[in-house]
């Protein structure tokens, strides 16, 4: 079981290894920056809760959603980097170029696939959600990236489902979780 721990903010958090994201670029700087040269070992942050729940010990429940995302983790990875690879369109469009233009085609890369990804991306951190449906959680996935240092990327995800793709609130803001659970069946 992922041993986390109450800071002093109330927040249920733990470092872990997440096999699946060695190799990428390696993002535990501040805000996602690259902490050191070469490949991460898959070693990254993890919080469970951190936005909207009240201070207290672990339930049943949430212990549930943490254990759901143990066993499912690494299944989730091929589907976020399938929904940041469909999202780079969307992200290419919205990116400034070097005079501050939204719209052109500007320096940010045109990666095809997940290995692409690989040297221009690293998970910084992982939200687990204590909103659930259909008793899986919701995920956020936080990425340091190498065309918006101060935004970074983020992937809101359900089972291997991604919800959203965009900025690095997109994987914590819970509107959004609480908007897509309501809609689905």
């Amino acid at each position: 079981m992922i041993n986390l721990h109450c800071d002093s903010h109330g927040i249920w958090t733990t470092e872990l290894t997440l096999p699946e994201w060695a190799g990428f670029q390696s993002r535990l700087g501040p805000f996602g920056a690259i902490d050191r040269d070469g490949p991460s070992d898959g070693k990254t942050r993890l919080s469970f809760g951190a936005y909207g729940r009240e201070s207290g010990p672990l339930g049943d429940r949430d212990l549930h959603l943490i254990r759901w995302f143990e066993l499912n983790h690494a299944g989730q990875a091929p589907s976020v980097l399938a929904a940041i690879l469909a999202a780079m369109p969307l992200l290419r469009a919205t990116q400034p170029d070097e005079t501050g233009l939204f719209g052109l085609e500007s320096s940010l890369p045109g990666p095809r696939t997940a290995t692409d990804l690989r040297g221009m991306i690293g998970l910084h951190h992982v939200l687990i959600h204590q909103l659930d449906h259909a008793g899986q959680p919701y995920v956020g996935y936080v990425f340091g990236c190498d065309w918006d240092d101060g935004q970074g990327l983020g992937v809101l995800m359900h089972g291997s489902r991604a919800v959203d793709v965009g900025g690095s609130d997109v994987a914590f803001l819970m509107w959004i979780a609480e908007r897509d659970a309501q809609k689905s069946p």
